[in-house]
């Protein structure tokens, strides 16, 4: 866990700290579900968390539907000097053709606090162009 958690943390730290000038990390479901076993990654206020492999299995999946462009994950904070300690996701951001209404069917089993549209309300630091007829829908947990 230990290699992936550091290797995870370089990624994040050469796209940008994240809050550092308001911006925020993002990176590849692979990137930060392997070799993660911190059920305070996502999801950490979860009363029943359904486990990191579900998460990780979800967002695979979503990925590879044909109706989707990419998921990222935006990367909140970092404790790089705390061992064990994987980096925190908040906002998943699924680039898809799909309804809000049924991308929330595909996320509502990890119990997320809302599904919504993003508004480019905050600065992610490597958010891709997004393709002609997508939109970006944020899964949050608060």
């Amino acid at each position: 866990m230990e290699k992936y958690r550091e290797e995870l943390i370089g990624k994040i730290m050469l796209i940008g700290e994240p809050g550092k000038d308001e911006s925020y990390p993002l990176v590849s479901v692979e990137d930060f579900f392997e070799g993660d076993d911190d059920l305070g990654s996502i999801g950490c206020n979860l009363f029943e968390h359904p486990g990191i492999a579900e998460f990780y299995d979800t967002f695979r999946k979503i990925k590879s539907r044909k109706d989707v462009f990419d998921v990222l994950l935006q990367i909140t904070e970092i404790e790089p000097q705390t061992k064990g300690i994987w980096p925190f996701c908040d906002h998943v951001f699924i680039i898809t053709s799909n309804s809000i209404y049924n991308t929330w069917a595909l996320v509502k089993h990890l119990q997320p606090t809302d599904v919504f549209l993003w508004q480019d309300t905050y600065k992610l630091a490597n958010m891709p162009t997004i393709p002609k007829s997508y939109q970006v829908i944020t899964v949050w947990w608060d």
